[in-house]
């Protein structure tokens, strides 16, 4: 029996195409269909990004296939996505759609899956086609531009294809990403990243620390020199030249015992990113502050075994949340460690056992 999204998803879907990002092009109930489900027909997606009224140089948007689309209308991840542990067929809030599409931001940038197609943007062509496509549910990362006068950020998108539109199904879909410009403060501004644990019961399989990759595209840096007026898609920085010499030295939140967290250095590098170590010592926090110049900030978790990573983007900060997915299975004792003189007082045991019997029997025949 096939399997349909609920009106209640539906709904959701309305709600959140308004207010929330990412922007998401759902496929409607199939019952919703008055014609047959064509399996082999393929589909066309374009997503028209609002640039038309800047510059900006030439980047690439990247399409990737997250899940295929099952007879019984079910996701299962595709090979590229699968170690990300994502459940795609339970969603039913707009939260829960929010933390995917940052979870798979990260994912794309973290594991680098192969992309199905890419499209170049530019002044003259802002809306990306992709053609081709078979059922299937489909996800383009956030695209940022860096402009002559502003930084646009726009939304990722999710779509599954095709979609239904009054009873009919639609093979050929267009739809506008949700776009921020960029108006810089200058003012010193806090972020942070937040770990949790969603294990309960199996805490004795957390790390000691996990590993977090900070970087960062654009700002006051990018504009200051005519080389690094390029644009960066897909969360990749294509910026050599920016570092982290804007920022003030992070903060690393210590337990409650510390009278003062002490600065941390903030190294810079070819290519816009640091690595920071979260502990257990900080209470799986960590901070910094930098000047709102413009600068896009992005955070990758690493990857931590028997463990699988959803990440959520707030108000200037990341929470890592790590969920528990296999507990790992209690290896016998061996070597010196293996209880031998259990084993061997059973042993004699038994043999004392035999010759008793023995004994008695020989005893009973004379």
């Amino acid at each position: 029996m096939k399997k349909y999204f609920s009106l209640v998803t539906v709904s959701l879907m309305a709600i959140a195409m308004v207010i929330a990002m990412p922007l998401k092009a759902f496929a409607a109930s199939t019952d919703q269909a008055t014609e047959k489900f064509d399996t082999a027909k393929r589909s066309t997606l374009t997503v028209a990004y609002n640039a038309d009224d800047t510059d900006f140089e030439a980047v690439k948007v990247q399409l990737y296939r997250v899940a295929d689309l099952t007879a019984e209308y079910d996701f299962k991840l595709t090979d590229g996505f699968a170690s990300s542990g994502l459940d795609l067929n339970n969603l039913d809030s707009s939260d829960q759609w929010r933390t995917v599409s940052d979870t798979l931001d990260a994912f794309v940038q973290a594991n680098s899956p192969e992309a199905i197609g890419d499209f170049t943007l530019a002044p003259s062509k802002t809306k990306a086609v992709f053609d081709g496509l078979t059922p299937g549910w489909y996800f383009i990362p956030q695209v940022v531009l860096i402009c002559e006068n502003d930084i646009r950020t726009f939304s990722s998108v999710i779509a599954t294809l095709p979609t239904v539109q009054e009873g009919k199904w639609v093979y050929s879909f267009e739809t506008k990403p949700k776009s921020e410009n960029v108006v810089p403060t200058y003012k010193d501004v806090k972020y942070f990243i937040n770990v949790v644990w969603d294990d309960k019961g199996n805490e004795q399989y957390r790390p000691d620390s996990v590993v977090a990759q900070i970087t960062h595209t654009g700002g006051a840096a990018a504009k200051d020199a005519e080389s690094t007026k390029t644009s960066v898609a897909s969360g990749k920085v294509a910026v050599s030249t920016v570092s982290f010499g804007a920022m003030v030295a992070p903060k690393v939140m210590l337990t409650a015992e510390a009278d003062e967290a002490p600065a941390v250095d903030a190294p810079a590098t070819a290519d816009g990113s640091e690595n920071v170590t979260i502990s257990s010592a900080m209470n799986w926090h960590y901070e910094w502050t930098a000047k709102d110049d413009g600068t896009v900030w992005n955070v990758i978790g690493s990857e931590v075994p028997h463990y699988t990573l959803t990440t959520q983007v707030v108000d200037h900060g990341w929470i890592l949340e790590y969920h528990i997915k296999t507990v790992p299975t209690p290896v016998p004792p061996t070597g010196e460690s293996f209880p031998w003189i259990p084993v061997v007082l059973l042993s004699v045991s038994g043999l004392a056992l035999v010759v008793f019997g023995v004994v008695s029997r020989r005893r009973s025949h004379e």
